[in-house]
């Protein structure tokens, strides 16, 4: 079980995270065209580095939840649809909706622009309207593993065989498969091993609860391994090609967020505020927001560099406002309706 202290810190993480998720969106040169050496370095460095923690967390943070305590596929099954499934359905609904009005107006967008039932069915099942979700069909098909898991979990030699194989394949995949960073099988292995991780901790809770009190009382430790994650970062950044680097940029991931959990397990703040209940709305909404703005400004602004540097750093505060404002107005018009959108979570 995880104790009400660490459920409160991990509410936090889930807002620290978002808003880093919303800036890694935000910040790319979609729609711009520009040589300015601190846009692109802003790009790499904000959306490719420190960008990286929110993912892995979500995807560690959704099994540390599942897996804390014991729970019969059954029951998993049917709070998962209701918490997945159906705003994963509902939500693509909208996407494409929403992007093929703005197709038709020529505004552009990812929207269907052949309308038949192949199409249809991609938008809605496969988030082909909007990709962003396509972490919630990762974690729709790793739910459906469950039964599976849970085997594993019981027969510990064989979990952590396949992890450690997983793992080794994670990290020769180039040379064995000449799969590219991008590619669908990369991706899902690499958040199958970040899930995985996640039921480590829930398994080994007693070994990194004394690591996590040890760290805790050294604080200049905490601070040299936040300046080293941030000092990896930057040369990550102005060293894209160096193998090293990218090689350890998952391991500097999952320091960084230890240390995020440290800093906030020692603040005290309630997180019962209406801003930590709207996390998952803010992830779903961030996306349509952000393109909308980069299609106007691309139409009405100059294309100069001054008002290109404007339109991106203000993108990210500009879209969560927007989303807060929308989230209060169908709350107050149709409350049923956003509870279902938010995976039947009230705010």
């Amino acid at each position: 079980m995880i104790d009400k202290k660490v459920s409160e810190v991990l509410k936090r993480m889930n807002l620290f995270c978002t808003i880093v998720i919303v800036l890694g969106h935000s910040y790319n040169l979609i729609n711009f065209s520009t040589q300015n050496n601190v846009i692109s370095f802003i790009e790499y460095f904000i959306s490719y580095a420190i960008g990286g923690v929110g993912v892995p967390y979500f995807f560690i943070q959704s099994s540390l939840f599942l897996y804390s305590k014991e729970r019969d596929a059954k029951t998993v099954y049917k709070s998962r649809f209701k918490s997945l499934v159906v705003p994963y359905l509902a939500w693509n609904i909208i996407y494409t909706i929403f992007y093929t009005i703005m197709n038709v107006f020529g505004i552009g967008a990812s929207g269907m622009k052949v309308f038949n039932l192949k199409s249809v069915l991609r938008a809605v099942f496969l988030h082909g309207s909007n990709t962003t979700f396509w972490f919630m069909y990762q974690l729709i098909l790793f739910t459906a593993l469950y039964p599976l898991i849970n085997f594993l979990r019981k027969h510990k030699k064989w979990f952590y065989g396949c992890y450690i194989l997983f793992f080794v394949i994670y990290l020769w995949k180039g040379e064995i498969f000449g799969w590219t960073d991008v590619s669908s099988v990369f991706i899902s292995l690499r958040r199958l091993l970040e899930y995985g991780f996640g039921i480590i901790i829930v398994d080994n809770i007693h070994i990194f609860s004394k690591v996590f009190k040890y760290i805790k009382k050294n604080f200049l430790m905490v601070v040299l391994l936040l300046f080293g994650c941030i000092g990896t970062y930057i040369l990550y950044t102005l060293n894209k090609n160096n193998m090293i680097l990218e090689k350890t940029e998952g391991l500097v991931n999952l320091v960084f967020l230890f240390v995020m959990f440290i800093v906030l397990y020692n603040k005290d703040s309630g997180t019962d505020t209406f801003i930590f209940k709207t996390t998952f709305l803010i992830y779903a909404m961030h996306p349509a927001i952000i393109i909308s703005l980069r299609n106007f400004a691309s139409v009405i602004l100059p294309n100069k560099d001054i008002w290109i540097i404007t339109c991106y750093l203000c993108s990210p505060a500009i879209a969560i406002g927007v989303v807060l404002c929308l989230i209060v107005i169908v709350k107050k018009l149709c409350p049923k309706l956003l509870f279902m959108l938010n995976g039947f979570r009230t705010i």
